[in-house]
Parts: C-alpha cells; sequence; structure tokens
C-alpha cells in the first residue's frame, strides 16, 4: 500500500512540475511578444 502511495505522489509531483513549467515557458512568450511589439511602438 504504501509503495503504491509513493508511486502515485512522485506521479502527481512529475505532473505538477510539467504543466508548472508549460505554464510558465507559455507565459514567457507571451509577455516576450507583447514586450517586443511595445518597443517596437515605442522606435
Amino acid at each position: 500500500m504504501s509503495g503504491s502511495y509513493a508511486m502515485a505522489l512522485e506521479m502527481t509531483a512529475k505532473m505538477t512540475r510539467y504543466v508548472t513549467k508549460a505554464a510558465i515557458s507559455c507565459n514567457g512568450e507571451e509577455w516576450r511578444s507583447s514586450y517586443r511589439s511595445r518597443r517596437l511602438k515605442l522606435l
């Protein structure tokens, strides 16, 4: 029982890390593109 629980916990942690990384990269791309367009407008 404890083994399967630990495995489930590890899987959840991996999923959370993956989702967080994906969200961060998506937000980063969005932020970068909006920053670039803002700079182009200023120039």
